[in-house]
Order: C-alpha cells, then sequence, then structure tokens
C-alpha cells in the first residue's frame, strides 16, 4: 500500500484536524508566552552572560515540551502525551499519540523542513513505507505495539525568541525528505485565530521550580 495513496492521506487529514492544529498552535504560543514572562521576570540573570543564547534557547524547548504535553489533558484534546526513551544515552522526548500518528516534536531553523536525522526519527519513518512496519514502543503505563504512521510537529523562532514557523510534517521512509501532500504549515491557515492562555503566577511557579529541578538533574 503506498503512502501517497488516498487512504493514508486520509488518515492525515483525519487525524490531523483544524481542530488538532489549533489546539498545537495555542500551547506552543503559550510556551513562548511563558518563556518571555519567566525571562522579564529573571532579566537579571540572562544580562551579560555570554552563553545566555543557549541557556534561553533550552528554556524556551523546555516551556514549549511543557504546554504541548499538557494539550492532551484538555477537554478538546482527542490524543495521548507520552514521554519516551530517545537514544541509548537515557534522553527522554515528547511523543503524542492521535488514532493512527505517532508525533514528535522538534525545532527546525527553517519552515517546512526536517530536524537532523537521527536513529529513532529514522526508524519511526520506516513505518511510513509501502509495506506494514510494526514497531513496538514502551512508555512508563502505556504500549503502542499496533501499526501506525509518523508525524513531527516542527517549530522555529526568530532572533528575538518569537515563534517564526509551526508545520506538521511526515517523513518519507528512510527519512529521505518530506511527503509533501502529508505535510501542513498551519500557521498560514488563513482562518487561524489562536490566542495564547494568560499565565498566571502558578503556572509559572510551576516552569521554574520543574525546570531547575530538570538542571540539577541533568
Amino acid at each position: 500500500m503506498s503512502i501517497t495513496n488516498s487512504e493514508i492521506s486520509g488518515l492525515f487529514k483525519r487525524n490531523f484536524t483544524k481542530q488538532f492544529n489549533n489546539l498545537v498552535c495555542k500551547h506552543v504560543k503559550t510556551g513562548f508566552a511563558m518563556f518571555h514572562r519567566l525571562k522579564i521576570e529573571n532579566r537579571t540573570f540572562f544580562d551579560g552572560f555570554d552563553k545566555g543564547n543557549a541557556l534561553q534557547s533550552h528554556l524556551l524547548k523546555f516551556a514549549i515540551e511543557k504546554e504541548v504535553a499538557n494539550s492532551a489533558f484538555t477537554p478538546a484534546s482527542s490524543h495521548k502525551s507520552l514521554v519516551g526513551k530517545l537514544n541509548e544515552y537515557g534522553y527522554n522526548g515528547l511523543f503524542l499519540r492521535t488514532d493512527d500518528f505517532v508525533v514528535t516534536l522538534s525545532k527546525t531553523h527553517k519552515p517546512m523542513t526536517l530536524p537532523p536525522i537521527s536513529q529513532y526519527r529514522k526508524q519511526l519513518s520506516e513505518t511510513n513505507g509501502e509495506l506494514a512496519t510494526q514497531l513496538r514502543l514502551d512508555f512508563d503505563g502505556y504500549v503502542i505495539d499496533e501499526e501506525f504512521k509518523y508525524a513531527i510537529i516542527t517549530y522555529g523562532r526568530d532572533a528575538n525568541f518569537e515563534l517564526s514557523h509551526l508545520n506538521i510534517l511526515t517523513p518519507e521512509p528512510n527519512y529521505s525528505g518530506t511527503i509533501k501532500d502529508l505535510s501542513v504549515n498551519i500557521l498560514r491557515d488563513d482562518n487561524l485565530v489562536v490566542m495564547p492562555d494568560a499565565i498566571t503566577d502558578e503556572q509559572l511557579s510551576t516552569l521554574k521550580d520543574e525546570l531547575q529541578t530538570k538542571l540539577k538533574h541533568g
């Protein structure tokens, strides 16, 4: 069965609806908003530090992943949020599970381009081939051992750490490129009007505590 046929295209459209895209967009924007508020309230910590840009990038990534994970726990959500092992070094990453897709999240420098190849991305992309490829993914208390397809939510930032692009891409098998007909540029949707959530002091305090714990334990 070809990945470009109408049946697979139908799966993509059914899983990545306007509702799903709006929800992801809202939570990504909320992650950016949390980052900017945290940065403003801790301005003296970042000022004059020659590695501040790398630290800010790490903080932004953490805030976005946390918010996208939270998107699975809203009333409008039809997907699950999972944390799984990405490599042999013990690095964990965020996975979303829709009805038919496993989705990861990654920052990219340019819109509509895949993040750099890695072992886990290449392996997951094999599920998008013509022949059915079944992988078993083990999470804490949740196992995916049925057939699925693979997509990636990619986002980028500009020099001012503002959201520059937000895409959903479907890699070709062997991670050799993207399947054009099975990708979407969310921010180019003319009907997309999504505002980030208002950031509460409690949210900000929780983010600070979780970030400190993460930095302390590597």
